[in-house]
């Protein structure tokens, strides 16, 4: 408590940057170091940061003195010479303490017993321990207006949910000569640098708060055209339930550019600004191509607007505006899902799963889910080709594969995943909801391939069903199955969703003659719709248009309520194909409303 009062006597509470004067000492049980920070201010150069050590426990008092003392001489000796004052200037004091013995004593032990002020600078700061703390703060690589800017943090001893934020934006903005400093750097990236090499730009100095005017007070800013050309600070003053720790401040790393203007998603979003009941479910399926992925191919779009930075602004902001229950994603970077669609959508009540596909790819399937609506029982991911070797229920189908030598080493090359999760309806427990995402092999000769795929993706759920109706036989139990199935309409996995039955004579089993399936008929005992029927277009590039993408529904526990109209054949090609300035994947959502309901019939 008495910690408590000195934050609350202390702390700055104004539009302006935040300051605290106390030094922060850091333990881990686990660890042989510990950590001290605290935040300076030069009176001599209006300097202001923070400060972060990490020392050896036993390091005595006098050294961790002299450490800290020859790095702040080093970091603000760059300072001074910009501000054309010497060195002589600085006059660094460093008094962790006042006891003679403090070269012999180390400095945790000295600071644990003490309760002298720390001296820095001529200045005290309190001894505090363990505060909450920033461990680092960054800014979106690509800011446009109109596209929510939001840090991604990482915190230490504080709740992410508590954490208070501050935006600011810089008094000045680029010069004409700064912004024809922009284009060459475009130029450089897009032409090979085969043009004039940019100069670099230095944005306004992070300590000085003269250069900065505050915009806001939450957890993310909305850029606005004013903002053009200007660049943006965020201060990030971590908290729990008890204090509060120091701020911590970053500039972004570009300024403010503008946005490409009204974009297709935003027409869908007027069909989505209502959430259904709490017998409905939204359900969007979006492929976001992977950055890994993006290769020359896609020649006809600026290589500025394939930038990872630039797309996930827009799937963003158009995946959160479609206010769903649930979304799966395909082509998912892993870096994207821990650095940005997990902390965005968790904050809109869309806590989110992860499973990286086989191999060594580094994406992979996600599932994200309103809590208020799903409580998630339990969540299963395995390779399709892993399980098709070890798991009982595929035996008839691994048993079919060997006999087919060719087949079965391409059937084990692939790393496709199979992403399987159990939720509870919060407003309906008697009802079980398993919601399926996966994205079938691509190849165009590998029709049996992902008919396999799908067929092995239905036994697993057949199975699973009947694992569940044993273990609650009180429960209704109902699947949804979405994803990126690269098969046609008029291919088979379409097929075995809706008629539930694949002959052994089927066109697709020979799609690749020297791997053909043989003598395998396939029975799907769910019968299984699409919700968006079969559009046209789910897939649209300069050379490939046609529907891959479903939302498989069982036909006997849902009624389609609402679907989303996709963009119109006019809008996709108006940029050629997809992705596009206004498009960040090849592929384009799917969204329908699902609505629960009982006695359908069998």
């Amino acid at each position: 408590m008495v910690l408590l009062q000195f934050f609350r006597r202390n702390r700055s509470i104004y539009s302006g940057f935040s300051r605290m004067d106390y030094l922060n000492v850091k333990i881990s049980d686990t660890s042989a170091q510990f950590r001290i920070s605290f935040q300076l201010v030069d009176p001599n150069s209006n300097f202001l940061r923070v400060f972060d050590f990490t020392r050896p426990m036993a390091e005595t008092c006098e050294a961790t003195e002299l450490k800290i003392k020859r790095t702040m001489e080093k970091t603000l000796a760059k300072q001074y010479k910009r501000l054309k004052k010497t060195s002589d200037e600085m006059n660094i004091t460093i008094k962790l303490s006042d006891n003679p013995n403090k070269s012999l004593i180390s400095t945790l032990d000295i600071l644990k017993d003490s309760e002298y002020p720390v001296e820095i600078f001529n200045k005290t700061y309190s001894i505090v321990w363990n505060t909450p703390s920033v461990i680092s703060l960054k800014i979106i690589k690509c800011i446009l207006v109109g596209f929510p800017c939001y840090p991604v943090t990482k915190l230490e001893n504080a709740d992410e949910s508590l954490a208070k934020f501050k935006w600011f934006r810089s008094i000045t903005s680029l010069s004409k000569e700064q912004q024809k400093n922009v284009v060459y750097e475009r130029q450089w990236t897009e032409r090979g640098k085969k043009c004039l090499k940019p100069m670099k730009i230095t944005p306004p100095d992070e300590t000085n708060e003269s250069q900065w005017c505050f915009i806001g007070g939450s957890s993310s800013y909305l850029p606005t055209t004013e903002d053009v050309d200007h660049w943006l600070l965020v201060e990030c003053i971590p908290k729990n339930k008890d204090t509060e720790g120091q701020p911590f401040r970053t500039v972004s790393p570009v300024v403010v550019s503008a946005g490409p203007g009204k974009c297709p998603f935003e027409d869908r979003h007027k069909f989505t600004k209502e959430r259904v009941s709490n017998l409905g479910l939204r359900v969007v399926t979006y492929n976001l191509l992977a950055d890994l992925y993006v290769n020359k191919q896609f020649t006809y779009c600026p290589p500025y607007a394939l930038e990872i930075a630039y797309r996930k602004q827009f799937f963003l902001k158009e995946i959160i505006g479609y206010n769903s229950d649930l979304v799966c994603l395909q082509e998912v970077d892993t870096k994207v899902f821990d650095g940005d669609l997990k902390p965005r959508l968790h904050l809109e009540g869309l806590p989110g799963i992860f499973d990286k596909k086989g191999g060594q790819v580094s994406e992979g399937l996600a599932c994200f889910y309103r809590t208020d609506k799903l409580r998630l029982l339990q969540t299963e991911s395995f390779t399709i080709s892993e399980g098709l070797q070890e798991r009982p229920i595929f035996r008839r189908v691994w048993e079919t594969v060997c006999r087919n030598e060719k087949l079965k080493n391409r059937v084990l090359q692939r790393t496709n995943a199979l992403q399987a999760h159990v939720f509870e309806l919060i407003e309906r427990p008697d009802r079980w909801l398993i919601v399926g995402n996966t994205h079938l092999y691509s190849h165009q000769d590998a029709d049996h391939i992902r008919l396999l795929q799908a067929g092995l993706g239905m036994l697993y759920f057949e199975d699973l069903v009947n694992t569940l109706e044993l273990k609650a036989p009180d429960k209704e139990i109902a699947l949804i199955f979405c994803g990126d199935f690269n098969s046609f309409p008029s291919n088979g996995v379409l097929e075995l969703m809706r008629k539930q039955h694949i002959p052994p004579d089927h066109k697709d089993w020979t799609s690749n003659v020297d791997e053909a399936v043989e003598d395998l008929p396939l029975i799907n005992p769910i019968r299984m719709e699409s919700a968006r029927g079969t559009p046209l277009y789910t897939n649209y590039t300069d050379d490939f248009k046609d529907c891959l993408d479903y939302i498989f529904y069982q036909e006997n526990r849902f009624n389609v309520s609402q679907v989303v109209p996709l963009p119109s054949e006019e809008v996709l090609s108006a940029n050629v194909g997809l992705p596009s300035v206004v498009f960040p994947s090849d592929h384009v959502s799917l969204v329908a409303d699902l609505t629960w309901v009982t006695n359908k019939g069998s």
